[in-house]
């Protein structure tokens, strides 16, 4: 007897564990949100859990709160996206203004929208494969980004064994404006 429930019992949690894994996945719409810099541009890159497809945004370049309208694109996939509003935050940085981005209305007219701390300019487009979007936005246009970088530190030059010295008794150069072979540039 004791044989049998063991295996009923071993039957049943292999049936609820097959139950669980045929059934469909829930995930977040928003899967990443990275940040780059490239030619004094700042490149937020939206990456999303399943193909979308970029519809329009407003305002068009300027702004402190965008929104994007987006469809979800089939896909094949058991994942379904849950339908609640799901937020997220900007990745920490002195480059960009900071940013949350909420997406809404998933099961009619899909749209992320994201609140700048402050207007700023900024392009939108999709990325590629349908699973991000592209918002470029001018780095100068953030706080901090005028800020001069620190020095560097100095660093004695080493030069290898039996290699001359480069050398330091060059005469100067005249000042602007005096020709080379007057007495004041002497």
């Amino acid at each position: 007897m004791l044989k049998i429930l063991k295996v009923v019992s071993l039957s049943l949690v292999l049936g609820m564990l097959a139950g669980l894994s045929s059934g469909n996945a829930s995930a977040q719409l928003i899967e990443d949100v990275d940040l780059r810099i490239k030619d004094s541009q700042a490149i937020v890159n939206i990456k999303f859990s399943l193909p979308v497809h970029y519809l329009r945004h407003f305002p068009v370049s300027k702004g402190g709160d965008l929104q994007i309208y987006f469809d979800i694109v089939s896909s094949g996939s058991d994942v379904e996206v849950r339908s609640v509003d799901e937020t997220r935050k900007s990745p920490p940085s002195k480059l960009v203004p900071a940013f949350t981005m909420v997406v809404h209305d998933l099961n009619t007219q899909p749209r992320l929208s994201i609140q700048f701390d402050r207007v700023v300019e900024y392009e939108v487009r999709a990325g590629a494969g349908n699973r991000s979007f592209i918002l470029t936005m001018p780095v100068n246009a953030a706080e901090g980004a005028g800020e001069p970088l620190p020095d560097l530190p100095e660093v004695p030059e080493v030069l290898p064994d039996g290699a001359a010295a480069p050398d330091n008794n060059v005469p100067e150069a005249p000042p602007a404006g005096v020709p080379a072979d007057s007495p004041t540039s002497k």
